[in-house]
């Protein structure tokens, strides 16, 4: 089992620039590498996509290998399959009208594929299901972007737009078949001259690169503390952050409160009557007189001041 980069449809999302003649040229050869190898098998894909294409880097270059054989068919010669099933942006028109097809559809559906690769624009892109339709009802051929010819060689878009042409051709049987295709390729790219592959890649900014031997030391700060080594170049002397000051936090002063004496059992109990006369006898010279309130019954309080007295 291998393990792909990711498919094409990611690929392309994730990387705008073009690619050069030879790697477009070896992903269409990859695809009808690929068909081939099935339909001399006698079986058809029918859901051929840029989201099961995967990427695989080999040797420096990428290959493209075909994925999700989910509603995969076979299908034998002169038979004709009826089951609408793929993914409508690169079915054939022949799914679309239920006339029956075979092997063909999935030339169309690798013609999908190569104009997306050739142009970066998808060759039905933003339409639903219903305009999908109208639009495969009016469809004669591919229009291509300008911008291509900025691009690539005048000789090799008029081979590419050829090519594609051919493999989206409304009739199937005027469409070329897998063998076919990798034959023309292989033809072409045998017998033509350097101004072939000549071309001018646009929107590509090389990255300047970073001389790691003249790299001085230099951190990066993740948490105030520890640093970790990075290369920037020396033109741009990295300093040193300053430490951060830990952040402090002053509590004022609170002065405590002056204990409260608890009062002892004795001291909540009080004096009785006898012993406060005891207390006070002799201060004065008149007779001692104190109001208590005991909380006793008023009869009870009458007779204590008569006593007193």
């Amino acid at each position: 089992m291998e393990l792909g980069e990711c498919s094409l449809d990611s690929f392309l999302a994730e990387h705008s620039s073009y690619f050069s003649p030879q790697q477009l040229l070896q992903f269409v050869q990859d695809i009808v590498q690929a068909l081939r190898y099935l339909h001399a098998r006698e079986i058809i894909h029918r859901d051929l996509s840029t989201k099961n294409l995967l990427v695989f880097s080999q040797s420096n270059q990428l290959r493209l290998k075909i994925c999700d054989f989910g509603v995969s068919t076979a299908l034998p010669k002169s038979h004709l399959a009826n089951t609408q099933i793929g993914t409508p942006h690169t079915m054939s028109p022949e799914i679309f009208d239920a006339q029956g097809y075979d092997e063909r559809a999935d030339i169309w559906a690798a013609g999908c594929v190569c104009f997306e690769l050739f142009t970066r624009v998808a060759l039905f892109k933003g339409l639903n299901y219903l305009a999908l339709i109208k639009e495969l009802e009016k469809f004669t051929e591919p229009q291509f972007p300008t911008s291509t010819e900025k691009v690539y060689s005048v000789m090799f878009c008029a081979f590419v737009m050829e090519l594609i042409c051919l493999m989206l051709k409304v009739d199937p049987k005027q469409r070329p078949s897998a063998k076919q295709i990798e034959l023309l390729i292989k033809k072409k790219k045998e017998a033509e001259t350097a101004d072939f592959w000549d071309w001018h890649e646009l929107n590509h900014q090389e990255e300047p690169e970073i001389d790691v031997e003249e790299v001085k030391e230099v951190w990066i700060d993740h948490d105030g503390e520890n640093f970790t080594v990075n290369s920037v170049p020396p033109s741009q002397p990295f300093q040193k952050p300053p430490q951060k000051e830990k952040l402090e936090i002053k509590i004022p002063d609170v002065k405590q409160k002056e204990p409260v004496e608890t009062p002892t059992k004795q001291q909540k109990k009080g004096l009785s009557i006898s012993e406060m006369r005891k207390q006070y006898k002799g201060k004065t010279s008149k007779s001692f007189e104190v109001e208590i309130f005991t909380g006793l019954s008023p009869e009870v309080e009458e007779q204590m001041n008569q006593r007193k007295k």
